[in-house]
């Protein structure tokens, strides 16, 4: 990494805090804003962001970065500028046979990147444990994917063989990034939808379910950040 030619540093981005809430779907950071009456909402790269005040600690708050590339991209640019503890909070959807509810709040014991990004970052291998939380309910694993659409029933067989729970598309790559470019990293996440043991897709994004969800883990976000 030391050889690298093209560096975050040469791409000056805005001062961050030291806690950083990251958010891949803009929208939780938006309803997010709303609950802490954060600050006005600027630009950071591609991204939004705002700050907040919470216990006498100011916290950054960036939303707006599906895909592992541009959560890495940004995290690159989180940590140079003064971001270090980071807390991510987003969706994923259950794959396992055995059943958990839309809504259910969660945090896996270990993360599988399967997008590419880890290789980018001379990390020697593609599975790493997460972090964990006091109180949050855990699963065994979650696999990161670069597209899901293409999750088909062979897929979703060969994930059920490896013991994974869940699929979304940033946090594992993140989990063997952000450590290895001096971060601390930990994620929190809402079950949005399900793949049934017939694989039929139950999808929960317009459920009561997943808001009432979404809306615990933002009141529970400021209090974990700083943990």
């Amino acid at each position: 990494m030391n050889q690298m030619i093209i560096r975050p540093s040469e791409f000056p981005l805005p001062t961050v805090e030291e806690h950083v809430i990251l958010f891949f779907n803009l929208q939780h950071l938006f309803q997010f804003k709303e609950l802490v009456q954060g600050s006005k909402i600027r630009s950071f790269g591609p991204s939004k962001r705002f700050s907040f005040t919470y216990n006498g600690v100011v916290i950054t708050a960036i939303g707006g970065m599906i895909s592992a590339p541009l959560a890495v991209m940004t995290v690159e640019h989180v940590l140079q500028a003064g971001g270090r503890k980071i807390l991510s909070f987003g969706s994923a959807g259950w794959i396992a046979q055995e059943p958990r509810s839309i809504g259910t709040l969660i945090t896996p014991n270990v993360g599988l990147d399967t997008t590419g990004m880890s290789l980018d970052y001379d990390v020697q291998s593609t599975v790493a444990p997460f972090k964990k939380f006091t109180g949050i309910a855990t699963c065994e694993k979650i696999v990161s994917v670069n597209s899901v659409y293409r999750l088909s029933i062979a897929k979703v067989d060969e994930f059920r063989r490896d013991m994974v729970d869940m699929v979304d598309m940033e946090s594992a790559a993140l989990n063997q990034i952000i450590p290895s470019i001096g971060g601390e990293y930990r994620a929190l996440f809402v079950i949005s939808d399900r793949v049934e043991s017939d694989y039929t897709w139950n999808n929960g994004f317009n459920s009561l379910a997943l808001q009432q969800g979404v809306n615990q883990a933002l009141g529970m976000l400021p209090t974990l950040v700083l943990s």
